[in-house]
């Protein structure tokens, strides 16, 4: 176990209360997965973890503490049970003294595998033959889809990050109670999503949201063969997204276009790369099948990566058509541009200004 890790689990203990890492950490570590995200649950109150830990803050409504160490970030919550659960969210938490009635109100048995600060595995619910099985079971009845339907999202998920498949109980339950996803929150939803199609393994994500019908709930069609791009943005532009409040930034957006917008053109030459520089192209140029040295090379080959490198000014094409128009300069700037990306032009001031006076021809 980590040194930050034990000694945490440790403090508590010194304490005189339990404390066991829970839930993603433990899976992580049996799928030797590294991760930073620390679980842990306690017979300790929030009052007690801030006292041990000397933290002021406030601890949030269900009692959740968390703070970093040495790039760890920890989250410590009481052993507790959960009730009548409205949006998401129990009304009523009871604190209690008893790890397995804590683990019972978790997702997934490969999230309810417990570890002490020696490395001991508490495995209650056959979590770890759940792992080395490849399923993804739910813990309780399907109508906890209903109390939380972002747990079928987090199956789908879970099923295609792990490749794991959901077992028979939890897809008649996803079939069951699929309809209350609408309940989530759009960012909630996107989050999800993004966790899907960031994983290489995404098509069989899409394939199980395409089985139950959610991508069409979601607003989210696929028509195409989509490529695998290390890069969001270029992933949601192979998709048709009908939903305009999914909450993408505007730099996602802009993006999500010019990508959208070179795909479309079926090819990459000097004029993509210098209009929509290397990073975008490269993204767009993947998902045409090229090979990133080929873009890489034909970027570090433009003639001009930018106005700023034409051997002429603004000013002095200007001067060269005696107007002060500058949308007309604009316009004739960007056919000097053009005619130099596409080699009919050097980048030379006396041949471009011989090119603008003969009519650019």
């Amino acid at each position: 176990m980590n040194k930050i890790v034990y000694e945490v689990l440790d403090r508590i203990e010194q304490a005189n209360f339990e404390a066991y890492i829970v839930g993603g950490y433990v899976r992580d570590i049996i799928m030797g997965i590294p991760t930073v995200d620390v679980d842990i649950c306690t017979s300790a109150l929030p009052k007690d973890i801030k006292q041990i830990f000397n933290i002021n803050e406030e601890s949030n409504l269900y009692g959740s503490i968390n703070f970093n160490r040495n790039n760890y970030n920890f989250d410590i919550t009481t052993f507790r049970k959960e009730y009548n659960y409205k949006k998401r969210r129990p009304t009523k938490v009871q604190f209690i003294k008893d790890l397995k009635d804590d683990v019972l109100r978790r997702d997934f048995t490969i999230n309810s595998l417990c570890m002490d600060k020696n490395d001991n595995l508490i495995d209650y619910l056959n979590g770890k033959d759940d792992i080395t099985n490849k399923k993804i079971r739910l813990i309780g009845d399907n109508i906890r889809l209903k109390e939380d339907p972002l747990r079928i999202l987090r199956a789908i998920r879970f099923a295609t990050v792990y490749d794991f498949e959901i077992d028979d109980k939890l897809n008649d339950g996803i079939v069951m109670y699929k309809e209350y996803i609408n309940e989530l929150s759009i960012t909630r939803i996107k989050n999800e999503i993004d966790k899907i199609l960031v994983s290489k393994n995404f098509k069989k994500g899409l394939n199980l949201l395409k089985k139950y019908n959610i991508l069409n709930m979601l607003g989210i069609s696929v028509h195409n063969d989509i490529k695998y791009v290390a890069d969001l943005s270029g992933m949601y532009s192979q998709l048709n997204i009908e939903n305009e409040k999914y909450p993408f930034t505007k730099e996602e957006k802009n993006n999500m276009k010019a990508i959208k917008k070179i795909v479309a053109k079926k090819i990459i030459n000097n004029q993509i790369l210098y209009n929509y520089g290397l990073y975008i192209s490269s993204i767009a140029a993947k998902i045409l099948g090229y090979k990133q040295d080929e873009i890489v090379d034909m970027y570090n080959k433009l003639p001009i990566k930018s106005a700023k490198d034409l051997d002429i000014t603004f000013l002095e094409i200007k001067d060269v058509v005696i107007t002060n128009d500058c949308k007309e300069i604009k316009i004739i700037q960007d056919i000097i541009i053009d005619g130099i990306l596409s080699g009919k032009l050097k980048n030379n001031k006396n041949e471009i200004i011989k090119f603008i006076r003969q009519g650019m021809s």
